[in-house]
């Protein structure tokens, strides 16, 4: 009888803790001063790894800081919250809301249905499997994509995919702009989010919106690399006009 009743309580903490991931955001990793507020009411305090959250919790990083969340058991599923930047957390499935400043979205293992947002005042970011970025300063919105296709809503209703290799501006008013093709730097800093000495996955920091090199490359290895993705972006998709050449700047 004892045996049982231990093995029934150990059934019951396994799924608790499942459960308890499943209804939760987790923080995995934290770079600077980074600060939560576990209810809208409640207060902000220090941040700390390990901390899991829940609805309308609220994570804020400072210069030079920033902090990943897991939205899996297996941290395949991760939001990187950029330096002096704001997020509540709309759905511990998988959707933020950024207030201001960057998210980096890494989705690897979408179930089925499932689908990780990002939304802004203007525009809702989403995918079921994808990396791209997403800016907010002001009250423009800013969304780069780096893998796969993103599905971007302005604040209008209107939709538009966006392709890997290209970005799209989303203004004021929150009608969809033009699109334009990422630059060097833009693939630069995707790049140094995925390496794995900086993937909080392989049990490191996370990019912290510093720059800096990128180890084992080679400046030449690294125009190869930018060359390949600018074909690889104009073969899958062109825009329908050219872009405003001074489109980076209006977010800068």
């Amino acid at each position: 009888m004892k045996k049982i009743i231990f093995f029934l309580s150990l059934c019951c903490f396994v799924l608790c803790a499942s459960l308890s991931f499943a209804q939760t955001a987790k923080i995995i990793d934290i770079s600077g001063r980074v600060f939560v507020k576990e209810s809208l009411d409640g207060e902000w305090t220090e941040a700390s790894i390990g901390v899991f959250l829940s609805k309308d919790a609220a994570l804020k990083t400072k210069r030079s800081s920033s902090c990943t969340l897991a939205f899996d058991k297996e941290m395949k599923n991760i939001f990187t919250i950029g330096e002096n930047s704001q997020i509540v957390i709309e759905d511990v499935n998988g959707g933020v809301f950024l207030k201001r400043g960057r998210v980096f979205s890494l989705v690897d293992n979408a179930s089925a249905g499932q689908k990780f947002e990002v939304r802004t005042p203007v525009a809702i970011a989403g995918a079921r499997g994808t990396g791209w970025v997403t800016y907010h300063k002001g009250m423009k919105t800013k969304v780069l994509v780096f893998e796969r296709t993103v599905s971007v809503e302005g604040e209008d209703g209107k939709k538009k995919d966006i392709k890997m290799g290209f970005g799209i501006i989303i203004n004021p008013d929150g009608s969809l702009g033009e699109e334009f093709p990422l630059d060097e730097k833009d693939w630069a800093d995707w790049k140094e989010f995925k390496s794995g000495e900086q993937d909080p996955r392989s049990g490191f920091g996370p990019w912290d919106g510093s720059s800096g090199g990128f180890e084992g490359d080679s400046k030449e290895d690294f125009r190869d690399f930018i060359r390949q993705k600018e074909r690889e972006s104009q073969e899958s998709s062109t825009p329908d006009s050219p872009p405003d050449p001074n489109i980076y700047e209006s977010l800068e």
